[in-house]
């Protein structure tokens, strides 16, 4: 399975070809179940975060292999992470209005490309899940999506936790929507472990609306150590770590850094455990270096952090790291 760093390397090379074959013999193996759709979806990881000085690279890898699923799928995600660069993870009312201009442009150029990925293969499992978060980040429909999706990809576990996220309370869903859809016929074909994982994420996603719509620290807790009960995922790691910033800095360092370990690509986890350093431990070195990091590979948490702290901020927690 080829590092993210491995694909980043060959392609600042100009090196098309070898990264084209790479991804498109894994989405093969995929497609004929001999390669389960997370390790798929790892392989993708390094186009899930927004590196600005790749664009040039993957478009122009896009251009010379004009059919190729792999293609049109990294740089569909590679937009649309552009996308949530600029929309950032603030509620809609406090990004910057310059910004929706920017986002409007990503997503626009994103759609298009994931429109031509879905064409490519036939069963394009991260494209469509990929496309419903666009569209669920603009404010549009996912339902014709997902049927689609779910009929040429039965068993995507991507395409289904792509509809949770569009179900939440705070994109115009509701609660019992979400355990609603846990009912859905369509979810039988799936596996033992992957309607646990449906289970597991409609608790995180609950969780996140009491902590960060309702203000309910106790009532989050809860709900994300029920779904890290039904499965151990990163994300309800790093939610029940963010709840329990405020009551228990032991435990909650301790969940940052077991999601990290357990989804070392994923976009903001070392953001999420380098502010934490900064702001609770006091270890500027580490949450420097963390946030550093994670802008670089892409992380709208980190790049806002570091695009709109007082610059003061930045130089003071810089300047620290040298004496901690």
């Amino acid at each position: 399975m080829p590092a993210p760093k491995e694909l980043e390397a060959l392609l600042r090379k100009g090196r098309y070809q070898e990264v084209d074959t790479t991804l498109n013999a894994l989405q093969a193996a995929f497609e004929r179940r001999e390669l389960p759709e997370k390790d798929l979806r790892r392989a993708f990881a390094l186009f899930e975060g927004y590196q600005p000085k790749l664009t040039a690279h993957v478009q122009r890898w896009a251009e010379a292999h004009p059919g190729s699923y792999a293609a049109h799928l990294a740089l569909g995600a590679h937009l649309a992470s552009e996308a949530w660069w600029h929309r950032t993870y603030r509620r809609a009312m406090d990004v910057p209005e310059k910004n929706w201009a920017r986002v409007a442009q990503a997503c626009e150029g994103a759609a298009g490309q994931l429109n031509d990925a879905m064409r490519s293969t036939a069963e394009p499992s991260l494209a469509a899940a990929t496309r419903m978060e666009l569209n669920t980040l603009w404010s549009q429909d996912t339902w014709d999506g997902y049927i689609e999706a779910v009929q040429r990809c039965p068993t995507s576990l991507a395409v289904r936790l792509a509809k949770i996220g569009d179900l939440r309370p705070e994109w115009g869903g509701s609660i019992e929507g979400m355990y609603a859809f846990l009912q859905r016929p369509e979810h039988a074909s799936l596996s033992d472990e992957d309607r646990l994982a449906l289970h597991a994420n409609v608790l995180h996603c609950e969780g996140h609306h009491l902590k960060h719509f309702q203000n309910d620290i106790p009532g989050a807790i809860a709900k994300f150590e029920a779904s890290l009960a039904v499965q151990v995922s990163s994300y309800a790691l790093s939610g029940l770590a963010d709840a329990l910033e405020s009551t228990d800095i032991d435990w909650a360092e301790q969940a940052y850094r077991q999601a990290l370990a357990l989804e070392p690509y994923k976009r903001d986890g070392k953001a999420q455990l380098g502010l934490f350093v900064i702001l609770h431990r006091q270890q500027y070195r580490e949450g420097m270096k963390l946030v550093r990091q994670a802008r670089a590979a892409g992380s709208p948490l980190a790049n806002d952090f570091m695009s709109n702290a007082p610059r003061w901020l930045i130089v003071l927690f810089s300047g620290l790291a040298l004496f901690r």
